[in-house]
């Protein structure tokens, strides 16, 4: 396993800029801490909620996305071995025996 380089990387969300110590690329924070920021925005003008609510509707958001995601993900892993299987097995029958 190859082990990225550990690199802090600033990023604003709301009004306050973060220094995150990350592994990933600076483009790849930037671009997350982008989307929260889009999504705290999005949130709070849609709602009254205090800064503490707002934070929590969207981890909630996200938190499904990426439960439908995992989701989809073991679908396709599940069907993927299934096509192996189906493979496998055609492969044993016409192949010729000696």
């Amino acid at each position: 396993m190859i082990h990225k380089k550990i690199q802090n990387c600033k990023v604003t969300i709301g009004d306050t800029t973060y220094t995150l110590a990350t592994n990933e690329s600076e483009e790849h924070v930037v671009k997350a801490a982008s989307y929260v920021d889009s999504l705290l925005k999005e949130v709070a003008n849609k709602s009254a909620a205090d800064e503490k609510k707002v934070a929590i509707l969207v981890a909630l958001r996200l938190a499904s996305k990426l439960l439908i995601l995992e989701e989809m993900v073991a679908e396709q892993q599940r069907k993927s071995e299934q096509l192996v299987q189906v493979i496998d097995h055609e492969l044993c029958i016409s192949s010729p025996t000696t």
